[in-house]
Protein backbone atom coordinates (compact mmCIF):
# COMPACT_ATOMS: atom_id res chain seq x y z
CA UNK A 1 0.00 0.00 0.00
CA UNK A 2 1.29 3.34 -0.92
CA UNK A 3 0.60 6.32 0.88
CA UNK A 4 1.18 9.89 -0.95
CA UNK A 5 4.33 11.96 0.02
CA UNK A 6 6.53 15.05 -2.17
CA UNK A 7 8.09 12.01 -3.82
CA UNK A 8 4.83 10.46 -5.00
CA UNK A 9 4.15 10.37 -8.50
CA UNK A 10 -0.04 10.75 -7.82
CA UNK A 11 -1.96 10.86 -11.43
CA UNK A 12 -5.49 11.14 -11.98
CA UNK A 13 -7.84 8.05 -11.28
CA UNK A 14 -8.67 8.97 -14.77
CA UNK A 15 -5.20 7.69 -16.43
CA UNK A 16 -5.80 4.05 -14.69
CA UNK A 17 -8.19 2.22 -17.33
CA UNK A 18 -8.56 -1.11 -15.70
CA UNK A 19 -9.23 -2.31 -11.95
CA UNK A 20 -5.84 -3.82 -11.97
CA UNK A 21 -4.34 -0.90 -12.50
CA UNK A 22 -5.57 1.31 -10.93
CA UNK A 23 -5.21 -0.99 -7.38
CA UNK A 24 -1.36 -1.51 -8.63
CA UNK A 25 -0.66 2.57 -8.84
CA UNK A 26 -3.08 3.95 -6.50
CA UNK A 27 -2.01 5.98 -3.69
CA UNK A 28 -4.19 6.10 -0.28
CA UNK A 29 -4.02 8.93 1.79
CA UNK A 30 -2.60 11.00 4.49
CA UNK A 31 -3.08 13.98 6.28
CA UNK A 32 -0.94 16.21 4.25
CA UNK A 33 -2.29 19.82 3.19
CA UNK A 34 -0.05 18.82 0.55
CA UNK A 35 -1.82 15.73 -0.69
CA UNK A 36 -4.19 16.19 -3.77
CA UNK A 37 -7.24 15.99 -1.57
CA UNK A 38 -5.59 18.76 0.29
CA UNK A 39 -5.66 17.46 3.55
CA UNK A 40 -9.98 17.06 3.57
CA UNK A 41 -9.47 12.93 4.76
CA UNK A 42 -13.03 12.16 4.93
CA UNK A 43 -15.94 12.66 2.45
CA UNK A 44 -19.22 12.00 3.87
CA UNK A 45 -21.97 10.20 1.76
CA UNK A 46 -25.82 12.19 1.45
CA UNK A 47 -28.22 10.49 3.76
CA UNK A 48 -30.87 12.11 2.02
CA UNK A 49 -32.12 12.19 -1.71
CA UNK A 50 -32.03 16.25 -3.71
CA UNK A 51 -35.51 16.33 -2.11
CA UNK A 52 -34.19 16.40 1.63
CA UNK A 53 -36.16 13.33 1.99
CA UNK A 54 -34.38 10.10 4.35
CA UNK A 55 -32.66 7.77 2.53
CA UNK A 56 -33.97 3.87 3.18
CA UNK A 57 -31.11 1.73 5.51
CA UNK A 58 -28.35 -0.32 3.71
CA UNK A 59 -28.38 -3.31 5.01
CA UNK A 60 -24.66 -4.56 6.06
CA UNK A 61 -23.78 -8.44 6.24
CA UNK A 62 -21.60 -10.31 8.48
CA UNK A 63 -21.92 -8.90 11.80
CA UNK A 64 -22.12 -11.70 13.61
CA UNK A 65 -18.79 -12.49 13.24
CA UNK A 66 -17.60 -9.31 14.72
CA UNK A 67 -19.57 -9.41 17.82
CA UNK A 68 -16.26 -8.38 20.08
CA UNK A 69 -15.53 -5.34 18.43
CA UNK A 70 -19.14 -4.46 18.50
CA UNK A 71 -18.80 -4.44 22.41
CA UNK A 72 -15.63 -2.96 22.38
CA UNK A 73 -17.22 0.06 20.57
CA UNK A 74 -20.77 -0.02 21.79
CA UNK A 75 -20.63 -1.90 25.60
CA UNK A 76 -21.70 -5.26 26.56
CA UNK A 77 -25.13 -6.64 25.75
CA UNK A 78 -28.03 -5.13 27.87
CA UNK A 79 -31.85 -6.55 29.06
CA UNK A 80 -32.78 -3.88 26.02
CA UNK A 81 -32.05 -3.89 22.54
CA UNK A 82 -30.10 -0.98 21.79
CA UNK A 83 -31.09 1.62 18.56
CA UNK A 84 -28.39 4.80 18.43
CA UNK A 85 -27.21 7.13 15.56
CA UNK A 86 -23.65 6.12 14.55
CA UNK A 87 -22.20 9.53 13.39
CA UNK A 88 -19.30 8.10 10.88
CA UNK A 89 -18.83 4.64 9.22
CA UNK A 90 -15.47 4.76 6.75
CA UNK A 91 -16.20 2.57 3.77
CA UNK A 92 -13.08 0.81 3.30
CA UNK A 93 -11.87 -1.22 0.02
CA UNK A 94 -10.39 -4.66 0.82
CA UNK A 95 -8.81 -5.75 -2.50
CA UNK A 96 -6.48 -8.80 -0.59
CA UNK A 97 -9.60 -10.19 0.89
CA UNK A 98 -9.40 -13.84 0.81
CA UNK A 99 -12.57 -14.15 0.52
CA UNK A 100 -13.54 -11.85 -1.81
CA UNK A 101 -11.68 -9.02 -3.63
CA UNK A 102 -14.26 -6.92 -4.43
CA UNK A 103 -14.83 -6.94 -0.60
CA UNK A 104 -15.79 -3.53 0.78
CA UNK A 105 -16.11 -3.64 4.56
CA UNK A 106 -17.87 -0.78 6.78
CA UNK A 107 -15.16 -0.05 9.60
CA UNK A 108 -15.77 1.66 12.99
CA UNK A 109 -12.44 4.71 13.17
CA UNK A 110 -12.54 4.83 17.16
CA UNK A 111 -11.15 1.16 17.18
CA UNK A 112 -8.00 0.08 15.90
CA UNK A 113 -7.69 -1.55 12.65
CA UNK A 114 -7.56 -4.28 13.64
CA UNK A 115 -10.36 -4.72 14.77
CA UNK A 116 -12.73 -1.43 13.42
CA UNK A 117 -14.88 -3.88 10.98
CA UNK A 118 -18.35 -3.89 11.85
CA UNK A 119 -19.97 -5.71 9.10
CA UNK A 120 -19.32 -5.97 4.93
CA UNK A 121 -21.13 -5.03 1.84
CA UNK A 122 -23.37 -8.06 0.52
CA UNK A 123 -20.97 -9.55 -2.39
CA UNK A 124 -23.57 -8.20 -5.24
CA UNK A 125 -22.92 -4.72 -3.61
CA UNK A 126 -19.47 -4.71 -3.38
CA UNK A 127 -18.60 -5.47 -7.01
CA UNK A 128 -20.44 -2.49 -8.19
CA UNK A 129 -18.90 0.22 -5.30
CA UNK A 130 -15.54 -1.32 -4.64
CA UNK A 131 -13.92 0.29 -7.66
CA UNK A 132 -15.62 4.30 -7.55
CA UNK A 133 -14.69 4.02 -4.01
CA UNK A 134 -11.04 3.05 -4.80
CA UNK A 135 -10.95 5.98 -7.40
CA UNK A 136 -12.52 8.54 -5.23
CA UNK A 137 -9.96 7.64 -2.59
CA UNK A 138 -6.87 7.72 -4.95
CA UNK A 139 -8.68 11.13 -6.49
CA UNK A 140 -9.54 12.84 -3.83
CA UNK A 141 -7.11 11.61 -1.34
CA UNK A 142 -10.02 11.83 1.39
CA UNK A 143 -11.33 8.44 2.67
CA UNK A 144 -14.94 7.29 1.96
CA UNK A 145 -17.92 7.60 4.94
CA UNK A 146 -21.62 7.22 5.79
CA UNK A 147 -24.02 7.35 8.41
CA UNK A 148 -25.37 4.86 10.21
CA UNK A 149 -27.50 3.14 13.09
CA UNK A 150 -26.53 0.84 15.50
CA UNK A 151 -29.30 -2.18 16.55
CA UNK A 152 -29.81 -4.93 18.53
CA UNK A 153 -27.27 -5.71 21.35
CA UNK A 154 -29.72 -7.53 24.28
CA UNK A 155 -29.86 -10.31 25.99
CA UNK A 156 -32.46 -12.08 29.04
CA UNK A 157 -33.64 -14.85 30.50
CA UNK A 158 -31.58 -17.18 32.47
CA UNK A 159 -28.19 -16.36 32.01
CA UNK A 160 -28.20 -14.15 29.70
CA UNK A 161 -29.00 -17.29 26.89
CA UNK A 162 -31.58 -15.73 25.27
CA UNK A 163 -30.02 -13.13 22.91
CA UNK A 164 -29.69 -10.80 19.78
CA UNK A 165 -26.12 -9.51 18.28
CA UNK A 166 -25.49 -6.42 17.33
CA UNK A 167 -25.79 -4.94 13.94
CA UNK A 168 -25.65 -2.03 11.46
CA UNK A 169 -27.63 -0.25 9.08
CA UNK A 170 -26.54 2.27 7.11
CA UNK A 171 -28.00 6.07 6.05
CA UNK A 172 -27.91 5.27 2.25
CA UNK A 173 -28.63 3.71 -0.91
CA UNK A 174 -26.76 1.70 -3.64
CA UNK A 175 -28.24 3.62 -6.24
CA UNK A 176 -27.41 7.30 -4.66
CA UNK A 177 -24.36 5.91 -3.49
CA UNK A 178 -23.29 4.86 -7.40
CA UNK A 179 -24.37 8.57 -8.41
CA UNK A 180 -22.46 10.49 -5.90
CA UNK A 181 -19.31 8.76 -6.46
CA UNK A 182 -19.26 9.07 -9.89
CA UNK A 183 -20.36 12.62 -9.48
CA UNK A 184 -17.56 12.99 -6.45
CA UNK A 185 -14.83 11.83 -9.50
CA UNK A 186 -16.32 14.42 -12.57
CA UNK A 187 -16.15 17.32 -10.38
CA UNK A 188 -12.76 16.15 -8.68
CA UNK A 189 -11.35 15.81 -12.67
CA UNK A 190 -12.77 19.19 -13.51
CA UNK A 191 -11.54 20.77 -10.44
CA UNK A 192 -7.61 19.55 -11.79
CA UNK A 193 -7.96 20.40 -15.08
CA UNK A 194 -8.46 24.28 -13.76
CA UNK A 195 -5.16 26.13 -14.60
CA UNK A 196 -4.73 26.92 -11.06
CA UNK A 197 -4.95 23.70 -9.59
CA UNK A 198 -0.82 23.11 -9.24
CA UNK A 199 -0.60 26.48 -7.90
CA UNK A 200 -2.91 25.92 -5.23
CA UNK A 201 -1.30 22.74 -3.66
CA UNK A 202 2.09 24.36 -2.99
Amino acid sequence: MKFFSKKSKWLSQAEYRSRAELIDKMIWPTTGKKSPGGGNNIIMLDSEDSNGNKLSYEDVVGESFVQKSFIKAFGKKSKESNYSHIDLLLLIPEVNNEFDKYAVSVRYPKLHMKENTLGYFPKEDARVLQELILRVIHETQSFVAVEGNLKGGWKSGLLGRNQGDYGIDLHTEIKYMILELKDILDNSQKWQDHPDWEILQN
